[in-house]
């Protein structure tokens, strides 16, 4: 009496790496070697349906002379058994569209239109700030219809075409962390700063020669800048000095 040794590595495990090959083994268990449905299923720890519905697949699918060429030739290439063996591979089970997704064309528009032709590649807030900005009182049907998507929707675009936003950084490279302008009031938060006018290149080369030669030009910038309404107040001075910073802040606090 044959015995059949319970494998090592469970069905379900089995498919993930070589869902054919084990296919085509229980199979052979089954139609060539004449064990039971349930005793197989006992071997990969799998239910006797699961035996069942691959046994039947097989004899459905499959031609006798093809079937007999599967249970008996042991020299197939692995490349030709599984395009042979592919009606047996599982469907996929994941669901094509949701039905509360975006139509395909309005994920086109978002897509191919504004993200990639016009270059608006920001994040999926202020595509939807845009969005209702642009077109609420446009009279097309469909742009009014772009303006009904909802955040959740338009992220879900970003996520499956894996839209890549366009990086903010810093003089330095330095990644500069966007603010949630949402949850801010208007003068919730602010960055102050100064800098040397002359040390980041960025103006003109005769300004700078300007700077240079009269020493009467200021050599120094501060900026207090509020991130709700990008408003941005400027002051120049000669030198840095404690003093005329605390007077240039609180002149700030008092303008607001």
């Amino acid at each position: 009496m044959k015995i059949l040794l319970k494998e090592a590595v469970i069905y379900k495990k089995q498919i993930k790496t070589n869902e054919l090959i084990t296919k085509l083994r229980i199979i052979k268990l089954v139609e060539k070697a004449r064990f039971s449905q349930l005793e197989v299923a006992r071997k990969f720890s799998c239910h006797r349906n699961t035996v069942g519905s691959l046994v039947h697949q097989f004899r459905e699918r499959f031609d006798q002379n093809l079937k007999e060429q599967l249970l008996n030739n042991t020299s197939w290439k692995l490349t030709e058994l599984q395009e042979i063996l592919r009606p047996l591979k599982n469907k996929s089970c994941k669901p094509h569209r949701h039905p509360n997704q975006a139509t395909e064309l309005q994920e086109a528009a978002i897509v191919s239109w504004l993200f990639y032709e016009k270059g608006l590649r920001v994040g999926f807030h202020r595509m939807k700030t845009h969005i209702a900005r642009k077109f609420n009182d446009s009279k097309d049907k469909f742009l009014q219809s772009l303006t009904k998507l909802t955040v959740r929707q338009i992220r879900g675009i970003y996520q499956r075409y894996s839209l890549k936003i366009k990086k903010v950084r810093s003089y330095s490279g330095a990644r500069v962390h966007i603010h949630d302008y949402q949850s801010l009031s208007c003068f919730q938060e602010a960055h102050f700063d100064t800098k040397h006018i002359l040390d980041k290149k960025a103006l003109p080369e005769q300004i700078y020669n300007q700077f240079l030669s009269k020493d009467w030009l200021p050599q120094y910038q501060w900026t207090v800048q509020f991130a709700k309404p990008r408003l941005r107040l400027l002051a120049y001075s000669h030198n840095l000095n404690s003093e005329f910073g605390l007077k240039y802040l609180l002149f700030c606090l008092m303008y607001i």
